[in-house]
């Protein structure tokens, strides 16, 4: 390893040089802010972005991410180099990047960060589908980091090429590509492919989190495949889950991506080379095509590991293990369970063990394995290693602060790390209400646990009767839990209008768990109880009957229950018909709604002379309504169909013309006999004119037949009238009666109805 001490040797010289040759470009202008704690630059489009990569001299000002960017695919210019690293304070306040390039073959710090310093902090930023190339110190967050990477999240794709044949890529890795001393990463999660293009020197160091760890890393995960094709020779390629080359703390992290490094001789699940501290750690990736040196966990280990799994396949030439390739330390509380296969120094959970190797309570499952020896460590049975454990398996373990029985089989019965189990997160309930004055409404979000890990959710209106910025306003969002956090709420915002309406309702639901799972209540309805009086309208428009239909029947209805008494007064205020008897009788009143009513009716008396004469009309208004408004129905008027004079009883349309608005929808039409029968009689109907178009372009009324059985008078059938966006003339539909059956077809015979444009 003397080509890494002396490459960590040069990146210390060059941190020194930085700090003398710091640039002094001017300060930008952002989309606000102030560059200070209080008042941070705000970063919210590409033209904010650009600014800060090429103004140096605010690379020491804290800034704020204020939206989400999408890049579409352009170039970006790290922020941060060797002569003036990163050393401000980058909040991403969980939005995304995405979408860009950065980097290119034979480059040296390349990242979205190329360097950072001490001072830096970067915090809460998501990146996703971003791509990094370059030669020495590659990773899609920072290319170097001396500062503070916490609760950040990536995916993507890092190629390490050197841009030389001749010559390997190193330090590459998904988020980082070289953590400095005194650096930390935490609550980082990369999912991130990870890969080089080979030379004709070894010594690349490749991990799925960081390439090289010289500082902490604390509760990360990584997940994205690593991969190093043949034609490497020379110097071993050192090609870890999480980390190639760890020189420092990783604790309570894990990794599950595949490592795939043909020709590298130190290859793990979650480290290549292992020279610090790891406890409470996991690999589940398979580790394959390796040299020397494989191993599910690590592929060499030189310090103690305490309470570490690997669950993943190994495979290699020498010193292969399901744990360890090679140890020359302690291993304590530690299994593997993945199938190991190579040519000498096998185990099923170590390799081969240097003078510093002990092992102690730590086991290997020789069934999944398929090995029955191992260079350290106990042999136990599938069945005695999985839920309900054996006595003589994990003892003396501490199953209460450490680990926990895999109950569940989520781990395939083996033991989980105490941290590994998610929280759940859900609404605190699955339903409420509140009155529409009632704004803001804060709805619970809970997590079942506190967590170690920062916890996001989505949350987007899925549902409901209301409508969005009418009634309600509810944006998609994300809910961020910080470490320790259970509770959060989604914000509604409910408007308040002065419209009598049935009470609404909004459904919001909750997707994406980010280091959580989804519980039970996993969206909300929330009821917008409807505070306005209602409205009071008739039920319909219009109605038709005939002279020996008597009484004719009209109901008026409330949009809604009320708590209190309404009242509305009703008079005939039109039409062609003669009151007091002589065509009708309808005298003015009044209907009372007690609380929890919806519905009144009264009646007019129509008279049945023996005069041949026209259809007459009636119409009927409301009037004076009492802890209520009137509705859009606010008249009605009655059709009294003539049945005189007629020769007999005959079939007829209700009238001969009508028209509306194409956003009507659907339109009734009545079909009428002048008379009761004493027998079933029926009638087709069928459109035969008019300037629409059918088959659903401007209209649709199929054929049909309307059947009366005895005693019927009235029947209905439906216009269907579709509302497009074009501006046109008004046009018309004509629809015919034929085929009568028990009696003829009187006048009108035809109904026309007009659409009238509305765009």
């Amino acid at each position: 390893m003397t080509r890494f001490r002396e490459v960590r040797s040069a990146i210390m010289f060059s941190l020194s040089v930085a700090t003398v040759f710091a640039s002094t470009a001017w300060a930008g202008t952002y989309s606000g802010g102030m560059g200070t704690t209080i008042n941070p630059y705000q970063i919210a489009n590409t033209a904010d972005w650009t600014e800060l990569s090429g103004t140096s001299g605010d690379w020491s000002a804290e800034f704020v991410l204020t939206a989400d960017i999408d890049f579409g695919g352009a170039t970006l210019t790290p922020v941060g180099n060797a002569g003036t690293p990163f050393n401000g304070v980058f909040n991403g306040n969980w939005h995304v990047l995405r979408n860009a390039a950065i980097g290119s073959a034979g480059q040296n710090r390349v990242g979205l960060f190329g360097e950072t310093g001490a001072s830096a902090r970067i915090q809460s930023l998501r990146l996703q589908n971003m791509s990094v190339t370059g030669y020495s110190s590659v990773g899609l967050m920072a290319g170097r980091n001396g500062g503070v990477v916490t609760d950040c999240h990536a995916s993507g794709a890092v190629t390490g090429d050197s841009g030389n044949p001749t010559d390997n890529p190193f330090n590459i890795g998904g988020l980082v590509g070289y953590n400095l001393p005194a650096s930390t990463l935490s609550y980082c999660y990369a999912n991130v492919s990870v890969s080089v293009t080979p030379g004709n020197f070894g010594g690349a160091y490749i991990g799925g989190l960081v390439g090289v760890n010289d500082g902490d890393v604390l509760k990360c995960k990584a997940a994205g495949a690593l991969s190093v094709p043949p034609g490497t020779s020379g110097g071993a390629n050192v090609c870890g889950g999480l980390a190639g080359y760890n020189f420092w703390v990783i604790d309570e992290s894990s990794a599950s991506g595949a490592v795939n490094a043909s020709q590298g001789d130190y290859l793990g699940g979650l480290i290549g080379y292992h020279a610090a501290s790891l406890t409470s750690c996991s690999a589940t990736g398979a580790v394959v095509n390796g040299r020397n040196y494989c191993g599910g966990l690590a592929g060499y280990s030189e310090e103690a590991i305490t309470d570490c799994y690997a669950r993943g396949a190994v495979s290699g030439a020498d010193s292969i293990g399901g744990l360890l390739g090679r140890s020359n330390a302690s291993v304590t509380n530690c299994y593997a369970t993945g199938a190991v296969t190579g040519t000498t120094n096998v185990g099923g959970l170590i390799g081969s063990a240097g003078g510093g190797s002990a092992v102690s309570a730590s086991y290997w499952d020789t069934q999944a394995t398929g090995q029955a020896t191992s260079a350290g460590g106990t042999g136990r049975t599938t069945d005695e290693m999985t839920y309900p454990y054996d006595v003589s398996t994990y003892v003396g373990w501490d199953f209460t602060t450490t680990w926990m029985e895999d109950t569940s089989s989520a781990n395939g019965g083996y033991p989980l790390l105490k941290w590994q189990t998610p929280p759940s997160v859900q609404f605190e309930t699955a339903a409420s209400s509140g009155a529409e004055s009632v704004s803001p409404v804060n709805l619970t979000v809970v997590l079942s646990q506190a967590s170690s890990q920062t916890v996001t959710v989505d949350y987007r209106v899925t549902g409901g009767t209301s409508t969005g910025g009418v009634d309600r306003s509810c944006p998609p969002g994300t809910l961020v839990f910080a470490p320790g956090q259970t509770v959060a709420s989604v914000v509604l915002t409910v408007f308040n209008d002065a419209v009598g309406e049935t009470d609404e309702t909004v459904v919001i639901s909750l997707s994406n768990p980010i280091n959580a799972s989804l519980g039970s209540n996993t969206s909300h309805t929330y009821t917008i109880l409807n505070e306005d009086p209602p409205s009071i309208q008739f039920d319909v428009a219009k109605s038709f009957g005939t002279e020996a239909a008597s009484p004719a029947t009209f109901k008026v209805t409330l949009t809604q229950d009320w708590h209190t008494t309404v009242s509305v007064n009703y008079r005939v205020t039109a039409g062609t018909s003669t009151g007091g008897g002589v065509d009708r009788t309808c005298l003015p009143g009044t209907l009372t709604f007690a609380p929890g009513e919806v519905e009144k009716t009264f009646q007019a008396i129509i008279t049945d002379d023996d005069v041949a004469e026209g259809d007459e009309s009636l119409v009927i208004g409301l009037n004076t309504p009492v802890n209520g408004m009137l509705g859009a129905r606010k008249s009605h008027t009655f059709w009294i169909l003539n049945d005189d004079g007629l020769g007999g009883p005959t079939v007829r349309f209700g009238e001969a013309t009508a028209s509306g608005a194409e956003s009507v929808g659907t339109v009734p039409v009545t079909v009428a006999l002048t008379k009761p029968m004493g027998a079933p009689v029926s009638v087709g109907y069928r459109v035969t004119g008019g300037t629409s178009t059918g088959g659903g372009v401007d209209r649709a009324c199929p054929p049909g037949t309307l059947n009366f059985a005895a005693g019927d008078l009235v029947k209905t059938f439906n216009i269907t009238v579709v509302e497009d966006a074009v501006d046109e003339f008004d046009e018309t539909v004509i629809v015919s009666l034929e085929n009568p059956v028990g009696v003829p077809v009187g006048s009108p015979a035809s109904h026309t109805y007009t659409i009238l444009d509305n765009d």
